[in-house]
């Protein structure tokens, strides 16, 4: 069993917060953000913001957020192929125990 990641949430709630302003200004260049897509950069921020400075483990962050991530993670044959990467990352982080 692979032993939990605890301690300072600082640094992945920094990467949710650039990975919400990516999109966010991918779909606004696109005209393409609205909906669910914006429910989704609005509450990934609000998840980051508020864990910032908190003590819990990541993995139980990044479950509380990968719903987000789904409906932000961008296609295959984008040119965001280094942002889908990372964000798959963090999705298989998640669901790994």
């Amino acid at each position: 069993m692979r032993r939990r990641q605890t301690g300072d949430c600082s640094g992945i709630c920094t990467e949710l917060l650039r990975i919400a302003t990516q999109r966010e200004r991918a779909y606004q260049a696109a005209q393409y953000l609205k909906g669910a897509k914006l429910a989704a950069i609005s509450s990934l921020r609000r998840k980051a913001a508020f864990y910032k400075k908190s003590s819990m483990n990541t993995t139980d962050l990044l479950r509380l957020v990968r719903s987000e991530l789904c409906t932000l993670l961008p296609s295959a044959r984008s040119r965001y192929r280094q942002l889908r990467k990372k964000m798959q990352e963090l999705i298989n982080a998640a669901t790994v125990d």
